[in-house]
């Protein structure tokens, strides 16, 4: 074995690109971008409060011009609706629509899966101590 490959960063970069390209190809099977389904799972997790395109900008450190053509997508395929925001007329709030939630759903699942693949193997104990581990490392980085 190489012995870069015994590396913690070498580990984690290696995870990391596997678990991207499921998260890729299970967001194109349900026949999004990996950012509209991104887009569609913030909006459910918030889906009680007013989003806005401006916090959309925030979030995701998008250009206006770049997160416009993407609710447009979204919007022309019936996973969101634009409504007029009662507290500021100017203003649309982004919603998900019925078709977007089942959306969501089938992400979840399948990121759930996803999970569960992830632990396989793992006693809870493990996970548990992984889990720590990771978040020990991810502070570690934090201010790279």
């Amino acid at each position: 074995m190489n012995q870069d490959q015994n590396q913690i960063t070498y580990k984690i970069s290696y995870i990391s690109r596997i678990l991207k390209r499921h998260i890729d190809q299970e967001t194109y099977k349900y026949g999004l971008t990996v950012e509209q389904g991104r887009t569609i799972l913030y909006l459910h997790a918030h889906k009680d409060e007013s989003i806005h395109l401006t916090d959309l900008e925030n979030v995701f450190h998008l250009r206006k011009s770049s997160l416009t053509s993407l609710i447009n997508n979204l919007e022309k395929n019936g996973y969101v609706n634009r409504v007029l925001s009662k507290s500021d007329l100017r203003l649309k709030r982004i919603e998900l629509t019925e078709l977007g939630e089942e959306k969501v759903q089938l992400l979840l699942q399948s990121f759930k899966d996803g999970e569960n693949k992830v632990r396989e193997g793992l006693s809870e104990d493990e996970s548990s101590i992984l889990l720590d581990l990771l978040n020990k490392v991810s502070n570690n980085i934090n201010n790279f």
